[in-house]
């Protein structure tokens, strides 16, 4: 669903799709927070969430090994947050998102999207708008 001007918020009934592996909400101009139903998703290894209009969400409680979830190893989890717990940047990006097991966070604000290998932290300008 990526580049669809979807608006409003994800809605919980998508984690009755049990077999769902890949999600590509990008891009769009979606709101809120991402619904806890998501940790239910236990084939999910890519969700793609950048580039939306969440604002102070906290994806690590559905996706992050919450209640729900089995602490699985992401092959991509994207969204706009900032690099490692951010919180000393919150105060000057405060539409950045809380995913302490993100793959790869982008900041709309500033244009860059930061990828982590191992211990490392690589950052690039985002081709999004």
């Amino acid at each position: 669903m990526w580049v669809n001007e979807l608006e409003g918020p994800v809605p919980s009934e998508i984690g009755m799709l049990s077999h769902l592996i890949y999600l590509d909400f990008e891009n769009n101009k979606l709101t809120g927070t991402l619904p806890s139903e998501l940790g239910r998703l236990k084939w999910l290894k890519s969700g793609l969430f950048s580039h939306n209009r969440f604002l102070n969400a906290d994806i690590g409680s559905a996706l992050c090994g919450g209640e729900s979830d089995t602490g699985r190893e992401w092959a991509d989890l994207e969204s706009d947050c900032l690099p490692g717990n951010g919180t000393h940047l919150q105060k000057r990006f405060p539409s950045a998102v809380h995913c302490p097991c993100c793959t790869q966070c982008c900041n709309i604000e500033l244009g860059i999207c930061c990828d982590f290998t191992g211990d490392r932290l690589f950052c690039s300008p985002t081709d999004y708008d």
